[in-house]
């Protein structure tokens, strides 16, 4: 993945990595991947909903539709 500076943050950009994700590093890595993983197969929402990435999950449908 590329090198992000501050102006090429877009906030619509689901794959871009806000200060947010930045700041949670170590939190999200603490999370337990098996169940990440499991989650996300059944259904993927669950999945980030528990990575407490939800809002991502919007800004991928609303590209969709």
């Amino acid at each position: 993945m590329a090198n992000f500076q501050a102006t090429d943050f877009n906030p619509w950009n689901p794959f871009c990595p806000t200060q947010r994700d930045l700041n949670r590093t170590e939190e999200l890595a603490k999370k337990n991947t098996f169940v990440a993983g499991f989650l996300t197969a059944i259904f993927p929402l669950f999945g980030l909903i528990y990575l407490n990435r939800g809002v991502n999950f919007l800004k991928i449908l609303g590209y969709v539709f």
